[in-house]
């Protein structure tokens, strides 16, 4: 018999945003929700860029990077969420505060590349001498930044292409000594993969998708996603921050990660309740969650209580991190949504 999990294990993962805010202003993306940038989701066109930029601080990476150490955790570390990172002044210095501290750790940093372009081969050593793995290039197709990288990019170090080399899988842990530039198929063409899918980003990209509407989410299980100011919401789709967790400069990322309003969304989706904000409607698959709560499946939750979801509407009802702008198919609204499912 499953005994009841009382502690969540560390995550697997944590998502660093260096940068809230993009030069580009793509369609597909859910950054729509928080720049009034003229792109739209449902008709597939490029607006303008998706500025201003909002920066993390050196001072910032620094906390984070000591609270994981002092929470014991052993994580992939990815530079990305709501904005461009090689948009930051001094990106190779914020990542070197992860390798310096966090020397096991596999990092990686998603990109559309715009940032690489002032000076290819001296933007991208610089990043590997700072200490990633992996930089992870979005090829989009209209606006051939990757091809132009390519042509300009001296070495040393190698380029892959993904989902055609399988092995080149971006998500996959590395060496500290490995250094890959892996290049990922415009994502629009969903060609597979573990990069390949178009989401409604929680709704902020695309209107809600109740496709799967019953299934578990692991997101809040295995992994935490940081903001530029240390904000924590439930997770990177969540663009607008509408489920907040808390903040690292406020209290220690274990304590957020065991606190209150990650365990209560937590034992609403791993009952497959996906049935408030930002989760209604929200199309992230998530695989192996039979293996949930634990890494090895071997616990079990309770079912949603009253108290469960009286945490949940209170974290709904503080402001939102960053302002929304709304959307044609969300109106402002019918922006926040708590159904409750009450089992007992």
């Amino acid at each position: 018999m499953k005994s009841i999990s009382t502690y969540q294990d560390s995550p697997n993962a944590v998502q660093i945003e260096p940068v809230e805010g993009c030069q580009l202003a793509c369609s597909f993306c859910g950054i729509q929700s928080i720049r009034d940038n003229e792109a739209n989701g449902l008709e597939r066109f490029h607006g303008t860029n998706s500025g201003p930029f909002k920066f993390m601080e050196i001072n910032t990476a620094i906390e984070i990077a000591h609270q994981i150490i002092e929470a014991g955790w052993n994580p992939r570390v990815e530079f990305a969420m709501h904005g461009e990172p090689t948009m930051h002044p001094d990106l190779p210095k914020l990542v070197s505060i992860f390798r310096k501290r966090l020397p096991k750790s596999s990092l990686m940093v998603t990109t559309n590349g715009g940032g690489l372009l002032r000076a290819t081969t001296i933007e991208i050593n610089a990043l590997m001498d700072a200490g990633i793995n992996v930089i992870l290039l979005d090829n989009y197709d209209r606006m051939k930044t990757v091809e132009r990288i390519l042509a300009r990019y001296k070495g040393p170090y190698p380029f892959y292409n993904y989902p055609k080399d399988q092995k080149a899988n971006p998500h996959r842990r590395r060496k500290p000594s490995e250094h890959h530039t892996v290049i990922t198929e415009d994502v629009s063409h969903e060609s597979g993969g573990t990069h390949g899918k178009l989401m409604t980003h929680a709704a902020c990209a695309f209107p809600r998708d109740f496709s799967l509407q019953g299934d578990r989410c692991a997101r809040p299980f295995r992994e935490v996603s940081i903001r530029w100011n240390g904000n924590v919401a439930l997770c990177c789709m969540d663009w607008v921050g509408i489920y907040k967790c808390g903040n690292v400069l406020h209290q220690s990322i274990n304590d957020i990660w065991q606190g209150p309003q990650f365990k209560a969304a937590r034992r609403a989706l791993f009952y497959g309740y996906r049935t408030f904000s930002p989760c209604y409607g929200c199309n992230t698959r998530s695989y192996r969650v039979g293996l949930l709560p634990d890494r090895m499946g071997k616990e079990t939750l309770e079912k949603p209580t009253k108290e469960t979801w009286r945490v949940i509407e209170k974290s709904l009802k503080e402001p939102h991190y960053t302002e929304y702008v709304e959307r044609s198919w969300m109106p402002r609204d019918k922006l926040v949504v708590v159904k409750r499912v009450l089992e007992r």
